[in-house]
């Protein structure tokens, strides 16, 4: 959507929308990091927000990862493949 926009559309139009869909995604980011930390919910905001934050940066960063994203996934290996 956004790449169609900047397509179609002139920057003077485009580049407010993006900005105030920036600002929503935001305040939705905060309120959902407020109900989280009030249910003890844990909460991990994804890479477009961080993103959109100035946070993201390609290398993961220490306890960035749940416990379930360290145990591989469909690894699973076939006993007669393993021979």
């Amino acid at each position: 959507m956004r790449n169609r926009l900047l397509i179609t559309l002139s920057p003077e139009v485009v580049l407010p929308l993006l900005e105030k869909y920036k600002m929503v995604v935001i305040q939705l980011h905060e309120v959902i990091s407020e109900m989280c930390k009030t249910t003890d919910i844990r909460y991990k905001a994804p890479r477009s927000v961080k993103s959109l934050l100035g946070e993201y940066s390609d290398e993961p960063k220490e306890g960035d990862q749940s416990k379930e994203d360290d145990e591989p996934k469909n690894k699973t290996i076939d006993k007669d493949m393993a021979a």
